[in-house]
């Protein structure tokens, strides 16, 4: 139905009692307007381009004038006119505008990714780039980035590689998918480039903290005694207070050590991941995407046994005090390991205690690489032909075992 859109004729016109109703202005063509069965009145176009018909959006009465509408109306069908398609600009200048958050939150909803991994993330957008956020992506030089990577560097050079690549991945993203009418990319080169261009990157050397076998007769003796009142002069109690979560500690210490594995993978443990028909237990979703199974040597059981039984919630090593929420925290565990022995280490020293242990007592490598779920590269042919089993698997972390334990 063809009327002269003005607000006289837009307040008398009646909804429709379902779908949609469609009125169009006498005097320009293709322009009209759209009212539902909730009385919403909207100014549109319609028209072909590039050979579809396509309805574009103006406004909606009364928030936009009838004179207003109309006068968007003509600019949009002279773009049209010229050859320029309204609907990709609009949609190129949304893209132009994405913001650093808009961006993260796109990149962590469509990357399958690890919990620690997303955290992570989470932690260094908000340390390293928080006042950046509402920053459109456009407008993050290569400058700006340069300066903010050497500013980081100062507090941990580590932590600034860590922010830097996964903006860098941000960026990737962002470039392959945010395109203009044409397909090509809105942002056209990553700023973070200009660390490698400028052979800015700081090298962090690989940590190799161990606990040797001396340590051990030390820490094993000293991790027993996490779960008891420790010995103390009057006054002493809030140095050396008692710890609640000390017995639960100690056993996620020994887990970590005789198996391993990750702090995420023993975090993560569920008490159904455990099989005691066949002793053995498994790693779900872990580093490189996989799931890992792990025979169970005497000590494992023990352990998994207490864990089980103490553990109020469905994780093996969930605290009887904290409603079965694992343990993230282990700084006073470690403060009281130094004060008993001056030995300091982190969880990742036991990975690589236990991968050392199993080299000095003669494992076979591709043994050692399967325990510790480490992928065979790409480029090892052998590797792809070595295939070890549950029983090898056993016999080392047998070995392992009774060597950590003898040393206490």
């Amino acid at each position: 139905m063809k009327l002269k859109i003005n607000k006289t004729t837009l307040n008398s016109i009646s909804p429709p009692t379902s779908g949609q109703k469609f009125f169009w202005d006498c005097d320009i063509p293709n322009f009209g307007v759209r009212i539902t069965p909730k009385s919403t009145k909207s100014y549109i176009v319609q028209t072909r381009i590039a050979g579809a018909t396509k309805r574009i959006t103006i406004g909606r009465f009364p928030g936009v004038t009838p004179e207003v509408a109309r006068k968007q109306a003509v600019k949009i069908l002279g773009f049209i006119a010229s050859g320029i398609d309204p609907t990709l600009e609009k949609k190129k200048a949304k893209a132009a505008n994405i913001t650093l958050k808009e961006a993260v939150t796109h990149y962590l909803k469509v990357r399958e990714l690890q919990p620690n991994t997303i955290k992570d993330i989470k932690v260094e957008f908000k340390n390293s780039f928080g006042d950046w956020m509402d920053l459109p992506l456009l407008r993050i030089s290569r400058k700006m980035v340069e300066k903010r990577y050497l500013n980081r560097c100062k507090a941990s050079k580590s932590r600034a590689n860590s922010a830097m690549r996964y903006l860098r991945a941000i960026f990737n993203l962002a470039i392959s998918e945010y395109r203009d009418g044409d397909d090509s990319p809105i942002i056209k080169s990553n700023p973070v480039s200009i660390l490698s261009e400028s052979k800015i990157w700081k090298k962090v050397s690989r940590r190799k903290s161990i606990l040797s076998p001396q340590d051990l007769e030390l820490w094993i003796p000293a991790i027993h005694q996490l779960g008891d009142i420790p010995v103390r002069k009057n006054g002493e109690g809030k140095q050396l207070p008692k710890l609640r979560n000390g017995k639960l500690h100690a056993d996620f210490f020994m887990f970590c050590a005789l198996t391993g594995c990750r702090k995420s993978e023993a975090q993560n443990l569920m008490k159904n991941d455990i099989n005691w028909r066949t002793n053995t237990f498994t790693f779900r979703n872990t580093k490189n995407h996989t799931h890992h199974n792990l025979p169970m040597s005497d000590y494992l059981k023990v352990i998994l046994d207490r864990r089980c039984n103490e553990s109020p919630g469905d994780k093996v090593f969930g605290s009887k005090h904290h409603a079965g929420a694992v343990p993230t925290n282990f700084r006073t565990s470690y403060a009281r390991i130094q004060h008993l022995t001056g030995l300091t280490f982190t969880l990742h020293d036991l990975r690589r205690l236990a991968a050392t242990s199993m080299e000095r007592l003669g494992v076979p490598g591709y043994t050692i690489k399967a325990i510790l779920n480490h992928k065979t590269g790409a480029n090892d042919v052998t590797g792809g032909y070595v295939q070890v089993d549950q029983s090898m698997m056993l016999k080392a972390l047998k070995q392992l075992e009774q060597f950590i334990v003898s040393h206490g």
